[in-house]
């Protein structure tokens, strides 16, 4: 057998390193997609949690919501304000489309769905501010959610 020379050892060890360098990085990329999913998903939930905080604090908020269940009229300046808050609604499930895998999208069509039949003013919103949307988002709006009223 030949003795290694000094040359052919360290570039056996650079070579050694070099591997050890590539899978530290994948592990460290692995870390780090984990993280950022759970990151993801938590903001996700700080978003959906966000529209409840908004009620609870907003008692006028919260009155045209009960008024608008009940089937009570609303006045022109509430209804523009509950277009706004349903926009901000849809605009964020829009979002929630375009990021979500589609196993997570279950409880926002639910919660879509729910506030479709509900809630006059999303019907409205939806219906006079839909070319805003993506035309992908409007399809899957109006397949997952509309169409199941």
């Amino acid at each position: 057998m030949k003795k290694l020379e000094l040359g052919q050892t360290i570039t056996i060890l650079a070579n050694l390193g070099v591997i050890a360098g590539i899978i530290f990085l994948g592990i460290e990329l692995q870390q780090n997609n984990e993280l950022m999913e759970a990151e993801a998903r938590r903001a996700r939930a700080l978003s959906s949690e966000e529209a409840y905080r908004i009620i609870a604090e907003n008692e006028a908020l919260a009155e045209m919501l009960v008024k608008e269940e009940r089937g009570e009229a609303l006045t022109d300046v509430e209804s523009q304000r509950m277009r706004s808050f349903w926009l901000r609604g849809l605009t964020d499930l829009q979002l929630a489309h375009a990021e979500l895998p589609e196993n997570e999208w279950g409880p926002l069509i639910e919660r879509f769905r729910l506030n479709h039949r509900l809630f006059p003013a999303l019907h409205d919103t939806w219906t006079r501010r839909k070319a805003v949307f993506s035309g992908e988002f409007v399809q899957w709006y109006e397949e997952n959610v509309v169409s199941h009223e």
